[in-house]
């Protein structure tokens, strides 16, 4: 009778032992999905990737206890000639743990810009304080480790591509370039408008920097623009009008030059840097424009000279 209580005692050990080790390799070998999706366009700013409309990575485990277990990430960015700009190696990620069947991360955790490598010194420095990829077309990759172990828990998911914007500054519309507004508006007000940054940026908002110049006397329009502080400097987020006060003096006699006036638009990113385009002298700044305030009978006088030349041509 003993031997048979000790003899099944001895079998549900042996049950229970077989039952661990089953769990144990399940663990062990239980794979993970990785899921990485990316916006088409997202920010030129990896530093701002943690933000989930630029995109997300899912991993999903395919067996039981494997998420239980940190993993570490490999990632790689390249540009479309495939030469590498950004790669974290998977020795120097930190590990990451969640728990659940499934969990959602975002690509700034994959990224890890303060143990990643850059391409280039100089690309280093200018992440440093949050700088961003140029206009163009890029891929980015990726592939998990164990987190305690050099295994990889994945293989490489399939190349995603993104593609920064170059963006088109806005064109400015009212005043029109050269046109003629009455004095009065002096101590009025004048409206100021432009056409909006195309295409529009992700997930912010672009921010305009209206300036307005008064030309010096014998200096031309971009002189005074180059070696003057404006007279109005203001920034507007989103919206692509401004209404301006001026109360100027203008009482000059035929002030010609000092009645003449130069504005433009910087358009700025989310960082308050500017925007990218084909040019990067043009620093985000519109084509000028021109005006002037000119008192009501030179404006009477300026458009009765010009009907009669129609007229005449």
């Amino acid at each position: 009778m003993n031997y048979t209580i000790y003899h099944r005692k001895k079998i549900i050990r042996a049950m229970l032992l077989l039952v661990w080790c089953c769990a144990t390799a399940l663990v062990v070998q239980a794979q993970l999905r990785v899921n990485l999706a990316i916006n088409s366009r997202p920010s030129a700013y990896l530093a701002e990737w943690h933000r989930p409309v630029n995109g997300t990575v899912v991993i999903t485990s395919l067996g039981m206890g494997a998420m239980d277990r940190p993993v570490r990430f490999e990632t790689e960015i390249l540009n479309s000639d495939g030469q590498m700009v950004y790669q974290l190696p998977f020795k120097q990620s930190l590990p990451i743990s969640y728990s659940g069947n499934a969990g959602a991360l975002p690509l700034s955790e994959i990224l890890q810009l303060k143990n990643g490598n850059f391409s280039s010194p100089q690309m280093a420095n200018s992440f440093s304080e949050g700088g961003k990829l140029a206009a163009g077309q890029y891929s980015i990759r990726l592939r998990l480790w164990d987190g305690m172990e050099d295994q990889p828990r994945t293989e490489w998911t399939a190349s995603k591509p993104f593609f920064i914007s170059s963006f088109q500054l806005p064109q400015l519309m009212q005043p029109a370039d050269g046109k003629e507004l009455e004095a009065r508006q002096a101590n009025s007000f004048i409206i100021f408008r432009w056409t909006p940054l195309t295409p529009t940026m992700q997930g912010a908002l672009a921010t305009y920097r209206i300036q307005i110049w008064q030309v010096l006397p014998d200096q031309t329009p971009m002189q005074s623009l180059r070696s003057t502080p404006p007279i109005e400097d203001r920034l507007i987020k989103g919206t692509t009008q401004f209404t301006w006060q001026p109360r100027l003096n203008m009482v000059v006699p035929e002030p010609a030059a000092t009645n003449q006036f130069v504005w433009t638009i910087q358009t700025l990113d989310e960082k308050g840097m500017p925007v990218e385009t084909t040019d990067a002298a043009m620093q985000g700044i519109s084509q000028p424009y021109t005006f002037s305030l000119a008192n009501p009978q030179k404006m009477i006088t300026n458009t009765v000279t010009n009907m009669q030349k129609n007229k005449h041509d």
